[in-house]
This record gives C-alpha cells, sequence and structure tokens, in this order.
C-alpha cells in the first residue's frame, strides 16, 4: 500500500471516529431519562461498538449478525 493510500485511510478512519462521538453525544442528549441502546447490524455493529464505547451514559448494545473483524 502506498503512503499516501495509507494517509487516506488514515484520515478516513479519524473522520468515522469523530462522527461517531458526535452521533454518540447527540444520542445521549436525546436519550434524556430513556434508556440508551446502540444497535449495530453487518458492518453497522463496528461503528455502532465506537459510539456505545464513547458514551458513558449508553446502557445496552445490540450486535446483530455483524462480523468479528473488518
Amino acid at each position: 500500500v502506498a503512503a499516501d493510500e495509507c494517509d487516506a485511510l488514515t484520515a478516513a478512519a479519524a473522520s468515522l471516529t469523530t462522527a461517531s462521538r458526535q452521533v454518540a453525544a447527540r444520542a445521549a442528549e436525546l436519550s434524556g431519562a430513556r434508556a440508551l441502546v446502540f444497535w449495530g447490524q453487518s458492518l453497522g455493529g463496528f461503528v455502532c461498538s465506537e459510539m456505545a464505547g464513547a458514551t458513558p451514559e449508553a446502557d445496552g448494545v445490540v450486535l446483530e449478525t455483524t462480523a468479528r473483524s473488518a
């Protein structure tokens, strides 16, 4: 893999991490007194677990038919 491709992949991963943290913060804000459960399916399981990990208010995580690694 060329250096510029590695840089692009690193930037994309950082962008995904930033976006998932922003979504997680908004979900925590909107949940109020309700349970906050993150649900991810297939490759969404990776994003879901990232968001739940960034959200101390998370009450649960459901990973449906997700891969063990990407």
